[in-house]
């Protein structure tokens, strides 16, 4: 016999039943709840009773039952409720691991997306993505890839979009992909000023490059003009990836149809020491060189970006298949 168990309880409609489950997440006596609705027939005081309930299946650990018996006789409507222990023989390992990584660890915010993240954890997936992300500590990383995230993030918000506004309210977040769930949440909003507000509400939660430059909401490309003020005011922000995020958009954005040689300028200002906001400083001149180079050129040949971020954006420039020989050759001689 394991060390988990499912426990069985019913509760007489859904407003209980959200209650109860509210608490018992909250509280990390439980890993997860399925809630289905169901007929019941059964004696009571010596008669046939049928009733509609809703019967709840709590997945947890065989040490929180004493505490969840307690909660339950607190809050349950019934005199004598329904509250039994299944043990459970076996399980997935991977869906185990992640009961004992979030029930009874109240140190950590629960999140209501928290069951339908882990459920896509993916260890080899994880041990190869946090090499790539050193500043972000590998436990608080669950190891999912993009697109199923991407899918995640768009079932979610076509279920229930108040559920998903709370949880994006709900900052910080415990985990990485918690954030990218956030970010994609985002991209989902079609409305201009929400989508805005969204993400000025959670750019200053970003803590990596890759939530950083996983997301570029559509809506944002059909309105270029309006978004251009929030983005000059992103690149004076005094956090790192928010000024990232802002150099970014005019990477992807604006330097086709939308470029203006002023934006150039924009990003010639940025001064900083942040290692993150430098390399996106040079991937942007890079691009910048291949799509803008009558432009750009001007900016390399005065040496007005700092020596690093200058080589830099020589380095990735010459590395694309965009650009002539002649020009590569020509950058070449222009690394300081």
């Amino acid at each position: 016999m394991s060390d988990y168990c499912v426990i069985m309880t019913s509760v007489p409609n859904g407003e209980v039943a959200d209650k109860l489950s509210k608490k018992l997440l909250t509280e990390r006596l439980v890993a997860c709840i399925q809630k289905q609705k169901i007929e019941s027939t059964y004696l009571w005081q010596g008669e046939i009773v049928n009733d509609n309930e809703i019967l709840l299946l709590l997945k947890t650990k065989k040490e929180m039952y004493q505490k969840i018996e307690s909660l339950m006789e607190e809050l349950h409507p019934y005199e004598v409720p329904e509250i039994l222990e299944i043990g459970v023989e076996r399980g997935l390992h991977r869906y185990l691991q992640w009961m004992d990584e979030v029930v009874g660890d109240i140190s950590v915010t629960c999140s209501i997306f928290h069951p339908e993240l882990f459920a896509l954890k993916d260890k080899p997936y994880k041990d190869f993505n946090k090499k790539l992300i050193p500043n972000i500590s590998e436990d608080t990383m669950i190891g999912i890839r993009t697109p199923e995230l991407r899918k995640l993030a768009k079932k979610l918000w076509k279920e229930d979009r108040q559920k998903c506004l709370d949880f994006m309210d709900d900052l910080p977040h415990t985990y990485f992909e918690e954030n990218n769930l956030h970010a994609f949440l985002i991209e989902e909003i079609k409305d201009l000023q929400e989508t805005i507000k969204q993400a000025e509400q959670f750019l200053p939660y970003i803590d990596n490059w890759a939530t950083c430059d996983v997301f570029s909401p559509k809506v944002f490309k059909r309105h270029p003009d309006i978004l251009l003020e929030y983005i000059k005011k992103w690149l004076k922000s005094d956090k790192t990836y928010t000024i990232r995020y802002g150099i970014g958009l005019l990477l992807s954005n604006y330097l086709d149809a939308e470029f203006q040689p002023e934006y150039l300028e924009w990003v010639c200002a940025v001064k900083s020491e942040e290692y993150y906001v430098k390399m996106m400083i040079a991937w942007y001149f890079s691009f910048a060189l291949v799509k803008q180079y009558d432009e750009t050129l001007p900016i390399i040949k005065e040496q007005r970006l700092e020596k690093w971020t200058h080589n830099k954006a020589i380095q990735k420039a010459r590395e694309s298949s965009r650009i002539s020989k002649e020009r590569k050759e020509l950058l070449n001689s222009l690394k300081v």
